[in-house]
């Protein structure tokens, strides 16, 4: 059985529930071993690879399946290989274990293309300590033929509640997430997260907090020098862009600004 927490985020489409989903977290969280979740033994965390060939030579398949997380869902991008081309009203089931939810081809989906990528949005909240999940995804088509299962994982790596003021996360590697509490309002508190990057990496930070009236600000230096100012309006998030090179240090700064003290959360991904 493979963990899920399944979020209140409403979703690209309405999925059928084969069974409800627990609200509150099942299974064995991930261990943390120097502020990164343990992975999924596979060759890749994020990416299948192609699925055998179906029991009917009229099955649709399942291939390119990765996994994308963002800070509230899992973006999952796969392509359809179908030879009769009768996707149209397909259901695609997405098994997490303790609940199989399903979607309507192409309503329920981001994005849909027959011949290309094609996204879907499954709501999967992230929580200080990260996670790591594996899911299992086929497609049925029009006429009832189902693609054999693909295998998928999803993980956060995490830096858990970091202390206020300086912290070093050492190497980033995204997705990633930390956690942390402004207390001081006098002077104005900022939490300073310092990391370096083995590679080019465009890069987004989402920055979340508790409090509504609160208002917090992003910001990424290279030592003295300003690369990027979030732009976001209260409530959260706060979002930026910026593409780095590698190397480093790189400085994140999660600013208090005003309003009441409050705990944020910092979501980082390509």
């Amino acid at each position: 059985m493979r963990p899920f927490i399944p979020g209140l985020l409403a979703l690209a489409g309405c999925p059928y529930i084969f069974s409800p989903p627990e609200l509150s977290r099942r299974g064995t969280d991930s261990a943390v071993d120097s502020g990164l979740v343990t992975p999924i033994p596979t060759d890749d965390p994020t990416t299948s690879s192609s699925p055998p060939s179906g029991s009917s030579p009229d099955a649709p398949t399942l291939t390119e399946v990765r996994a994308s997380p963002r800070y509230d869902s899992v973006q999952l991008i796969f392509r359809v290989d179908d030879p009769n081309g009768d996707l149209s009203g397909a259901t695609l089931q997405v098994d997490q274990g303790d609940a199989v939810l399903q979607y309507v081809v192409p309503a329920d989906l981001d994005l849909w293309s027959q011949f290309g990528e094609s996204i879907l949005t499954v709501p999967r909240p992230t929580p200080c300590d990260g996670y790591a999940d594996a899911w299992d995804i086929s497609i049925t088509d029009a006429a009832g033929h189902e693609s054999p299962p693909v295998a998928v994982a999803a993980a956060v790596r995490s830096g858990g509640t970091v202390p206020a003021g300086d912290t070093d996360i050492g190497r980033l590697t995204p997705p990633y997430t930390a956690c942390g509490v402004i207390e001081q309002l006098k002077p104005q508190q900022e939490d300073r997260l310092f990391f370096t990057l083995d590679a080019p990496t465009q890069l987004t930070a989402d920055l979340h907090w508790t409090d509504p009236s609160t208002d917090l600000d992003l910001y990424v230096f290279d030592g003295a020098v300003e690369l990027a100012q979030s732009r976001g309006d209260n409530p959260a998030p706060e979002t930026l862009v910026v593409d780095l090179p590698a190397g480093g240090p790189y400085r994140l700064e999660i600013r208090y600004w005003s309003g009441p003290a409050t705990s944020w959360q910092l979501f980082l991904r390509e």
